[in-house]
């Protein structure tokens, strides 16, 4: 966390005061952070200054969009974020929500019948919000979902062309929360 990182850099700075260190709390989760850290790393290979960095990745913290959904209800309702009459519900109805972290806190933005529908809002968010799209990398995170990640991406490449589409699998401890079937995807709402 955020904190853990602050605390952990003022015992390393009473060790050694000239060590400079920039700490950025990302407001993310999952691939929202790894887009920042991707950028973080190619910055300073590139040669770009300790101030350079942190002032775009302050940047992105403002502009990465991580958006969610899940395929079984259950595993929210287990988690404390739903009721276990409203994923009883959901399930019968065929809901699937779409969720967004927004500062750092998971809330539901939509909720659609049908995973096409999800995944088809996703897709006109991602249309509508991502700027510079070709100069981008996309992220996409998923639980074992291998062929519902080869349409996203064949379906992103067609349409919107970015620069790069990479997914990656869910880590267990996330996976232990939404369970199979969950789907993210993040991009930036503002590209420079």
């Amino acid at each position: 966390t955020y904190q853990a990182g602050v605390l952990a850099y003022q015992q390393v700075k009473e060790d050694y005061p000239d060590f400079d260190l920039r700490i950025v709390d990302s407001q993310n989760a999952s691939l929202g952070m790894a887009l920042m850290a991707r950028e973080a790393i190619q910055m300073k290979a590139d040669g770009f200054s300790l101030d350079e960095i942190e002032e775009r990745i302050q940047f992105m913290v403002k502009h990465v969009v991580s958006l969610f959904t899940v395929q079984d209800l259950n595993y929210l309702a287990e988690g404390g974020r739903l009721s276990k009459s409203s994923a009883f519900l959901g399930g019968l109805l065929n809901i699937h929500p779409l969720l967004e972290v927004v500062d750092g806190k998971l809330e539901p933005k939509e909720k659609l019948r049908g995973r096409k529908k999800v995944l088809n809002r996703m897709y006109k968010r991602l249309e509508l919000e991502a700027k510079n799209i070709e100069k981008q990398t996309i992220l996409i995170v998923h639980t074992n979902e291998t062929e519902t990640v080869k349409e996203m991406k064949d379906h992103l490449h067609d349409t919107l062309k970015p620069a790069n589409i990479i997914d990656y699998p869910i880590g267990a401890v996330i996976s232990a929360h939404t369970g199979m079937g969950t789907i993210g995807i993040f991009y930036m709402n503002d590209y420079e």
